[in-house]
């Protein structure tokens, strides 16, 4: 059931809000609605005021009266200072800001970005009424389609949607909102950051019908060799999308699209290393000379805040430790790292210079290396290994690949993990000892292998898709696609979510592979897909990011 809900709305839509107080009525929802018309210059009434205090959910109905509404404006700060006082009592989700977009017309704001915004003026798409459902806490309806229309029947044509977007970009107004651990606040210190507006690509770059929006990376090939490809992981975080390109571009993005925060040319590439983001700091690692790894202010344009040289995988972040190997000057290390400070806190010789990105668990850190060797590290006692293991070391024994890229995945006391001898591997997570191997047709390189439903599911360069018993290793079921599959597999709820060279995200049923829905891109995806909110993520070969309606 829904919490006490807050209905802020400009005097001239009362006639809207009449057929949406309807739908809440018969949901059973507990809602505060002002009916009364007051002057500007007076203050909120104690009625409104305790409303507000009380209130889980401050919903917005965003019509293009709302900008010129004074009510509302007053109303919105007053939220977002209960809101700022919550996120210093350490109750972050106390309260939801929460935007139903009622009007083709509206013109967008900057703490949009901090809010949940459900898009009602599409008449062609019914999703939108499970989206407020979700965002009130109710479960989804089945008949949506007749709900949409009697809430939000088709209004006379006014200014167009992408007008309207221009016009948001164009003159938007950047509003603070104090509070840690806040998110987009758009000031800090006392300085105000620009809101800058993304170049799109003339027309979409997929057909998709689910397709909300892209985002077009600019090519800096004029810096370096390489081109804009996204094959480094996508980090989501405080309604933030980060991501990097192989030009060395690293780019935060409002998650609901449109505005692009801040980008940051580091002029050299990022390829296939997992970006991190903690305590609003973003961690990526280029693939220079002295491969560095850089600490970068999420809050103030990405300026550095410090920098390592000679670390040679992407980082992981768990209980306050950044852990990341080291190679060259360093020697071949697992180290751990202050993560706000990037000081050297403990670290461990490995077999071969650390390639797969370091995962942690249960006091354990487990790292792979370019010699085929996987290691176990105790957090707990710096410098001791437990264990190491050998993988993919056979292979190179014999002159051929194995080295290890890919991220360890840990479960049931069982640590997975792929090679480029074309084997996944199941070891004991407490001894090395080897479970089981199962043998695809090519490389397991970039793609990282998941566990659920009692099955661990990876790619493979062989183009194909594999679900596996995770105890015994073997096969429940396989899905070919056209291209190779470097991307992880995520998998949410019943849902495999994975991507191909083949320009496509495939969604699969997770237990028994028969394909769900597959996303359209414009290039190879080699990143995993991320699913936040109901949105699907995902970055492609030429550089765009898309969001999609993940499919349901």
């Amino acid at each position: 059931m829904s919490g006490k809900v807050f209905i802020s709305h400009a005097r001239e839509d009362f006639a809207r809000c009449a057929r949406l107080l309807k739908a809440l009525d018969t949901w059973g929802v507990d809602y505060w609605y002002e009916t009364m018309e007051h002057a500007a210059g007076q203050r909120l009434t104690e009625q409104a005021q305790m409303a507000l205090s009380e209130c889980d959910v401050f919903l917005r109905i965003c019509t293009r009266d709302t900008k010129r509404s004074y009510w509302m404006g007053i109303e919105a700060g007053s939220f977002l200072s209960l809101q700022a006082e919550d996120h210093r009592k350490g109750q972050v989700d106390r309260r939801k800001l929460v935007n139903l977009v009622l009007d083709p017309a509206y013109v967008r704001e900057p703490f949009d970005a901090s809010a949940t915004v459900i898009d009602a003026t599409n008449t062609g798409w019914a999703g939108w009424v499970n989206e407020l459902r979700r965002a009130l806490s109710l479960p989804p309806l089945v008949d949506i389609v007749a709900v949409a229309q009697e809430i939000n029947p088709p209004q006379p044509e006014g200014i167009s949607r992408r007008k309207a977007i221009g016009l948001a970009a164009a003159g938007a107004v950047v509003l603070a909102a104090a509070g840690a651990g806040g998110l987009a606040l758009l000031k800090h210190g006392g300085t105000t950051t620009a809101i800058h507006t993304p170049t799109a690509t003339p027309t979409p770059p997929s057909s998709d019908p689910h397709l909300r929006w892209w985002y077009q990376t600019p090519s800096h090939a004029s810096v370096t060799k390489f081109a804009n490809a996204i094959d480094s992981s996508l980090a989501v975080a405080n309604g933030v999308i980060y991501t990097a390109t192989e030009d060395g571009g690293v780019y935060a993005l409002s998650a609901i699209g449109l505005q692009l925060l801040w980008s940051k040319p580091l002029g050299i590439s990022v390829s296939a290393t997992p970006l991190a983001v903690y305590n609003n700091l973003v961690y990526v690692r280029v693939n220079g000379g002295d491969y560095t790894l850089y600490a970068l202010d999420a809050q103030h344009e990405g300026n550095e805040v410090w920098h390592l040289n000679y670390t040679a995988t992407g980082p992981a972040i768990v209980d306050g430790v950044l852990y990341a190997g080291g190679n060259g000057l360093a020697g071949a290390v697992i180290n751990g790292f202050d993560p706000m400070t990037g000081k050297s806190l403990w670290g461990g010789a490995t077999n071969g210079y650390p390639s797969g990105t370091p995962a942690v668990a249960n006091g354990i850190v487990y790292i792979g290396t370019d010699k085929g060797y996987v290691h176990a590290f105790s957090i707990t006692t710096p410098h001791s290994e437990i264990w190491s293991a050998k993988a993919g070391a056979d292979a190179i024994a014999q002159g051929k690949d194995g080295a290890i890229v890919n991220l360890p995945a840990i479960a049931n006391g069982i640590v997975y993990i792929g090679s480029e001898d074309h084997n996944l591997y199941a070891l004991d997570a407490l001894t090395g000892a080897q479970r089981w191997k199962y043998p695809t047709g090519d490389e397991i390189f970039y793609s990282s292998p998941a566990v659920a439903n009692g099955m661990v599911y990876v790619g493979s360069e062989d183009h194909m898709i594999y679900a596996l018993d995770a105890k015994t290793g073997t096969k429940v079921w396989s899905y070919e696609t056209k291209g190779k599959v470097a991307s992880s597999p995520a998998v949410v709820g019943a849902m495999l979510y994975i991507g191909s060279s083949d320009r496509s995200v495939y969604v699969l049923d997770a237990k028994t592979g028969s394909l769900l829905h597959k996303y359209a891109v414009s290039g190879s995806v080699v990143v995993q897909p991320m699913v936040v909110n109901g949105i699907l993520y995902a970055g492609d070969a030429n550089g765009i990011v898309y969001a999609f309606d993940a499919a349901q």
